[in-house]
């Protein structure tokens, strides 16, 4: 089963904003985003962290995968990319996208420019 995610965030750039997709494959064990960002400094990593619950927060939850940007992505702009992830944190995410955030990182925010949760208008 594979799941479209759509990505809206708000985070510790206050000016910052980013949307877009997250897609996961639960075949090929794959998650893929397609970002755009504005108001914020170039973008250093993405990663998604979760199973967030009461017990597991955000600061501690899982690493699932990270993703770093070779390149300088510009304050405005695009950024896109896929990692592998194990079948079950790929079946997780499907089953429980709210309990997993995307964190885009920079320089000046280097714990998340921009944080959101997956599961807003997701389709399967």
């Amino acid at each position: 089963m594979d799941r479209r995610e759509l990505f809206e965030a708000g985070g510790g750039d206050p000016d910052g904003k980013a949307f877009g997709d997250v897609t996961i494959d639960t075949r090929g064990n794959r998650v893929s985003f397609d970002l755009l960002h504005i108001a914020i400094g170039p973008i250093s990593a993405v990663q998604i962290r979760g199973p967030v619950t009461p017990a597991n927060p955000l600061t501690a939850s899982a690493f699932v995968m990270g993703l770093e940007i070779g390149a300088t992505v510009p304050a405005v702009g695009h950024v896109k990319g896929s990692r592998s992830v194990s079948h079950s944190q790929a079946v997780d995410m499907v089953d429980q996208p709210s309990l997993f955030y995307m964190i885009l990182l920079t320089e000046d925010f280097p714990m998340g420019s921009v944080v959101g949760r997956l599961g807003h208008g997701c389709s399967a």
